[in-house]
Formats: C-alpha cells, sequence, structure tokens
C-alpha cells in the first residue's frame, strides 16, 4: 500500500534493509523502484568503496541503490 500511494503521488521508491529473496520477490512483485541491502552487497570498508565511487558510481556517486534492470547480472555473478 505504501509502494502504490508514493507512485500515485509520483515518487521513487527505494526499500532499505532487503536482506532475503523473500523481501526482494515481495518487493518486486509490488513493483518496488530500487533495494538496498545485505541481500545484494554487505557494508564495505573506506578501501573498498573508494573504487566503487571512481569507478561505476562515478558520475553519480548518491546512486548506491539497485535498479530492476541492474539486479539480475551482479547478484548472478555474486552466487557463482
Amino acid at each position: 500500500a505504501i509502494i502504490a500511494m508514493s507512485h500515485n503521488l509520483g515518487l521513487k521508491v527505494i526499500a532499505e534493509g532487503v536482506e532475503t529473496k523473500e523481501q526482494l520477490e515481495l518487493l518486486r512483485s509490488s513493483n518496488c523502484d530500487e533495494i538496498q541491502g545485505f541481500y545484494l552487497k554487505k557494508p564495505v570498508s573506506a578501501e573498498e568503496i573508494t573504487p566503487l565511487l571512481l569507478g561505476p558510481f562515478r558520475d553519480n556517486p548518491l546512486k548506491l541503490s539497485t535498479p530492476w534492470a541492474d539486479l539480475a547480472a551482479p547478484r548472478a555473478q555474486a552466487l557463482a
């Protein structure tokens, strides 16, 4: 209901704290826009985050959540 209400207000929804596949699937089926949480990536040290900020997130360092379109490949690689 919160996700639908947010979308009706023209807001983008980012879920934080996603830790399980079940939570991920519930959010996906509820049309949540992006997710963050341990399910995708554990917290990292300053030394580990620096290359990320200079690489994939260089043009948008605040975009540290994951849109659905970007979810499949990184998660599949992490599980391999």
